[in-house]
């Protein structure tokens, strides 16, 4: 499986488009054997420490942009998609909102799911989802696709619309996933075109494994409450909640699997914070550019980062990979170069 693969998995899902998702495997990876799945799915889900729930109510303007985007969530909810847990499609409910008096008393419901004002155990199993196992030739390795519930997909798209733009405000235009369909192809063409106006410079890739299921929750906190604190009363399933992660095997049988850290690859909010929480890893590497280069620039999509620099500074043990740094646990940031920089005063064991 290509790069570009990769990238098409994560924008059909992230447009819930599973089917789009399948079609890129199809012919090119096969399912894992159960045995193989069981073992490597619970290593893919680590759990931690819950973050504590914010308490405060919401603002009334987001709450307000929230109503407007959740009926157009389901208004223009995808059609033909795989069912999640609970088997609701987005045809049983995208009629829904025109039905006025209905739809408000279904909005009603919605909005303190997205609160979280629910029974905490109700919350968990609406947070909670369907995995399956994509193999890889890795004999330790699978590639897990989770399918959640409809109105948590729905839910989550809405609160993602909300914040987005203030998102991107903090985030700046290196990160380019929060962007339109085909963000992840714009990010590569706009590589090219920084590397054919500097013929001096070289790219540096960068990567990290399994990302999006073991961010810090606490380290997400931290960034939201930093730069975008009215949004912290809508994260409580998301952050402060522990869900399941179910595998259905062979025979049938349910091999439910506790998840407590990241979240879903995939998921609309999941994917707005991630940024937030990778994007000291990524200023970092344009600051460590900068002290070679002042015009070096960073671009990142998710979980992948580019650098275009002209001169990169070599360390004794760049062949391994290699630039360390916390997200709630020791981490590394696969080096798809044998290079390493930073400015003297960032050190890998500084980075959060």
């Amino acid at each position: 499986m290509t790069a570009r693969d990769v990238k098409a998995i994560q924008e059909a899902l992230a447009d819930d488009d599973i089917r789009a998702a399948l079609r890129v495997v199809d012919g090119r990876v096969s399912m894992a054997p159960e045995s193989k799945a069981a073992k490597c799915l619970s290593a893919l889900f680590p759990t931690s420490p819950l973050p504590k729930p914010c308490h405060d109510e919401p603002d009334e303007d987001d709450s307000a942009r929230f109503d407007d985007e959740l009926i157009k969530a389901y208004r223009y909810a995808p059609r033909k998609r795989g069912a999640g847990p609970g088997g609701a499609r987005g045809e049983h409910w995208e009629w829904m909102p025109q039905h006025p008096a209905e739809w408000q008393q279904c909005a009603a419901v919605l909005l303190r799911i997205a609160l979280g004002k629910i029974p905490e155990e109700s919350l968990g199993y609406i947070h909670s989802g369907r995995v399956l196992a994509l193999d890889r030739p890795e004999h330790d390795k699978v590639r897990p696709l989770a399918l959640g519930n409809l109105h948590r997909r729905l839910i989550s798209k809405a609160i993602t619309k909300t914040f987005t733009a203030g998102i991107q405000e903090v985030l700046g235009d290196s990160e380019y996933s929060l962007g339109s369909n085909g963000a992840a192809e714009g990010m590569h063409k706009a590589v090219l075109v920084d590397l054919d106006q500097r013929p001096n410079a070289v790219k540096a890739s960068f990567d990290i494994s399994n990302a999006h299921n073991e961010f810090c929750r606490e380290a997400a906190v931290k960034e939201v409450q930093t730069h975008i604190p009215t949004m912290l009363p809508w994260l409580k399933g998301h952050l402060v909640t522990e869900v399941s992660r179910v595998y259905l095997g062979d025979d049938g049988t349910h091999h439910s699997i506790s998840k407590s850290s990241g979240g879903d690859q995939g998921d609309a909010v999941t994917a707005v914070l991630f940024p937030l929480v990778y994007r000291k890893v990524t200023l970092a590497l344009r600051l460590g550019a900068m002290t070679v280069d002042q015009d070096a620039r960073e671009y990142a999509y998710q979980d992948d980062a580019e650098l275009i620099c002209t001169r990169l500074l070599y360390t004794s043990d760049a062949a391994d990979a290699l630039l360390c740094f916390d997200l709630g646990g020791p981490r590394i940031l696969d080096h798809k170069l044998p290079l390493l920089l930073y400015p003297p005063s960032i050190t890998p064991l500084s980075l959060p």
